[in-house]
């Protein structure tokens, strides 16, 4: 394999080479910002795996639409699984207050569903089949948010964060079918999109787990 081989899957990229993606680039670099305030925000195992993650996510990001070489490709698509499973680690601990063995491995398996899962719906669907598991994902926060209906800010953010996800997908999915609308295309949108939904969902599963260890606080949310 030619690690090095370019590849165009985006409408920004009109030539091969590096930084002619700018958009693409500078807004997966908004993953790498909400890594670290995360970062400075909580504590935990969980929380820290996640933040390093998201920093990670932002880089390969930035390198993926810097190079749009396979090797970016690649490096974008491990760190983007690793943050799958760390997400699940923090949703199930801090939102459904599991302990951090279970909930990392809960997570793990979170993250296999979404990538296995994912493309299975997306035969069903194959007008969603680039982006199955955030099909899988915008239901399962909405089915959190329903199960949290008793917490108003958790469940609150968590559906907020569902609808933000289900309107960043058709900028997913059809950024080379508007080329001709948006000559920059419409994948920075996912981007950003993508990022609030995180950012609502992490701030979910904080306050759900302020809720729980409060006095007086929920021990079962």
């Amino acid at each position: 394999m030619n690690w090095a081989q370019a590849i165009d899957h985006y409408c920004e990229r009109t030539a091969p080479g590096f930084g002619v993606e700018p958009l693409n680039m500078a807004t997966g670099l908004v993953f790498a910002a909400l890594g670290l305030l995360l970062a400075f925000r909580a504590s935990g195992p969980d929380v820290r795996a996640t933040a390093l993650m998201l920093i990670l996510v932002g880089v390969s990001s930035f390198l993926w639409h810097g190079f749009g070489q396979i090797w970016a490709s690649m490096l974008n698509l491990v760190t983007n699984m690793a943050l799958m499973a760390a997400l699940g680690w923090v949703a199930l601990h801090r939102l459904a207050g599991a302990r951090q063995g279970s909930a990392l491995i809960g997570g793990m398996m979170l993250a296999v569903l979404f990538y296995r899962g994912g493309p299975i719906l997306g035969q069903a669907l194959p007008g969603i089949s680039a982006a199955g598991g955030y099909v899988l994902l915008v239901f399962l926060t909405l089915l959190t948010a329903l199960a949290l209906r008793r917490f108003e800010r958790p469940a609150g953010l968590l559906t907020g964060g569902a609808v933000l996800l289900a309107v960043g997908l058709p900028f997913r999915l059809n950024d080379a079918a508007w080329c001709g609308i948006w000559s920059t295309g419409t994948h920075f949108a996912w981007h950003l999109l993508n990022a609030a939904y995180m950012a609502l969902l992490l701030t979910a599963s904080l306050a759900a787990a302020e809720i729980r260890t409060s006095p007086g606080g929920a021990k079962d949310i």
